[in-house]
């Protein structure tokens, strides 16, 4: 299979399979251009297509990082979102951690 126009848009092979899955859940050009500026690791349509269905955007990554969490793994983003990890988790918990810390 030769380059597409959308491969060399994004920077990376797109299988032509997962071209029906992307416009489902919305992977538009705009979004994956928005996901690579923020210079994530393992970055490919399945993540793009996990980043929308766990609801992985600009924002979250953003306040992740602002949070002190400053992964740029794919994997792991996904990750937090499935198991909970949000801003306000990552912020309360540093929050009990430094309370601890100060009874002791």
């Amino acid at each position: 299979m030769g380059s597409t126009h959308l491969d060399e848009r994004l920077g990376f092979s797109v299988d032509p399979d997962k071209i029906f899955a992307m416009a489902i859940f919305d992977v538009s050009v705009d979004f994956a251009q928005e996901m690579k500026n923020l210079k994530l690791r393992n970055l490919d349509s399945d993540k793009l297509i996990a980043f929308r269905i766990f609801g992985v955007d600009a924002k979250f990554i953003q306040e992740i990082r602002k949070e002190g969490l400053n992964t740029d793994d794919s994997d792991k983003l996904v990750a937090f979102r499935i198991h909970g990890v949000s801003p306000e988790f990552v912020r309360s918990v540093r929050t009990a951690a430094t309370r601890r810390a100060k009874t002791i």
